[in-house]
């Protein structure tokens, strides 16, 4: 969970992205495009993949922060 506030120390200061296709053994950063406070990336699974995870880290100015991975088999 990212805390605060609409001010701006609570913004966000970084967004990052990592995936993985083969149960995290190895992971490659995505790149994020920014358009106002969304942001976006197209991932491309190679056909042998039969495993996702997406790891999701964001700081905010405040020092605050979270990590979130998700998989998917």
């Amino acid at each position: 969970m990212v805390f605060g506030s609409a001010s701006a120390q609570d913004a966000p200061s970084s967004v990052g992205l990592q995936v993985s296709y083969d149960d995290g053994a190895s992971r490659h950063r995505a790149d994020l495009k920014r358009k106002n406070d969304t942001w976006t990336t197209s991932l491309g699974a190679p056909s042998h993949a039969g495993y996702v995870s997406i790891r999701v880290t964001a700081e905010q100015r405040n020092g605050h922060g979270v990590t979130q991975t998700v998989g998917l088999r």
